[in-house]
């Protein structure tokens, strides 16, 4: 796939916006800020970037919880993320949601809250886009821990038997927390499960963001066609912890981790940029250090930002601001 100087901009810029939140969000919770669940998404960015950068805002995505790359590549704002995980007022979900960040102003639909909760979600979502009839598609990223759940085969069974206009993405990290995936699903491949349901598969690198961008744009405008659901395989690598603070302990072969990082997306797609001659040497500075002041100020203003008011925390709905940038 060939882009503009433009689109390599949007997804290197999209690419750091996700390392340095994420980055952010870690130290945050460190130092005491954040009193919610924080899980890091470090390592598995191409995914949500090459998935998520030229979706249309109207198209509806239903991130995993593990999925601050996923919500940035598809538009939402630094601050309003960061803010939710602090509690404040000016967070997406007005400092009560936590990290099942959600503005439906670009499509983000919310992390659910249950393990496989996504399905039923992005179902519901997908056969109301076909109501529409406008083009838009249903997004869902999910890890391959999630599939097990009876949620994943319904949901895929009713898109093809409705031929909704779906992509389901697993984000296939090799495992589930501490579990490793052989301990959870039967099948070599998740490729496996869309046979059952007639349904078309696709496989790509998911630490090699082009290859992402290909494969699901493919499947994305297959689903516009009208012509349904799509499964694809992104395989990547959980580089950070499962939760921040909480469950650090790394169960996994020193040597496997060591492997994973030679494959880091972020230090792979830079050489590419240059190797390929798509963005220079001073492009690709500018961009970063750009990156580097949006987040730093998000956090700013986010730390000085209001808690609610107690008129606001019991407000039962929540009607979220515009965070698209």
């Amino acid at each position: 796939m060939v882009l503009q100087t433009a689109g390599y901009q949007k997804l290197w810029r999209n690419l750091l916006l996700a390392r340095k939140t994420d980055r952010a969000l870690v130290k945050l919770q460190k130092d005491g800020h954040v009193h919610t669940l924080m899980h890091p998404g470090l390592g598995q960015e191409a995914v949500g970037v090459g998935t998520c950068s030229f979706l249309r805002p109207k198209d509806y995505l239903v991130p995993s919880h593990r999925g601050w790359h996923h919500i940035i590549a598809k538009g939402m704002a630094i601050r309003p993320i960061i803010a939710e995980h602090l509690g404040r007022s000016t967070g997406c979900a007005g400092g009560r949601g936590g990290w099942h960040a959600a503005d439906m102003a670009v499509g983000v639909a919310g992390v659910s809250g249950t393990m496989g909760g996504q399905f039923p979600m992005t179902l519901g979502l997908g056969l109301a886009a076909q109501r529409e009839g406008d083009g838009r598609v249903a997004i869902c990223i999910f890890g391959e821990g999630a599939s097990n759940r009876g949620q994943f085969h319904e949901s895929l069974n009713m898109a093809a038997v409705f031929n909704a206009p779906i992509v389901w993405v697993c984000e296939y990290n090799k495992g589930a927390a501490f579990a490793p995936t052989s301990f959870l699903l039967a099948a070599d491949s998740m490729l496996e499960y869309g046979q059952p349901y007639g349904m078309p598969t696709f496989a790509a690198d998911g630490n090699d963001i082009m290859a992402t961008l290909a494969v699901t744009q493919e499947a994305v405008e297959r689903a516009r066609r009208g012509e349904g659901p799509s499964l694809v395989q992104l395989e990547t690598y959980r580089l950070g912890a499962v939760v921040a603070g909480l469950m650090e302990a790394e169960l996994r072969p020193d040597e496997e981790v060591a492997e994973a990082r030679q494959r880091d997306p972020v230090p792979r797609f830079r050489q590419q940029l240059l190797d390929q001659a798509w963005l220079t040497e001073a492009q690709i500075e500018a961009i970063d250090q750009e990156t580097a002041d949006e987040v730093e100020e998000a956090v700013r203003q986010a730390l000085e930002d209001p808690y609610p008011t107690m008129e606001e925390g019991l407000q039962v709905y929540y009607e979220p601001s515009n965070g698209s940038r």
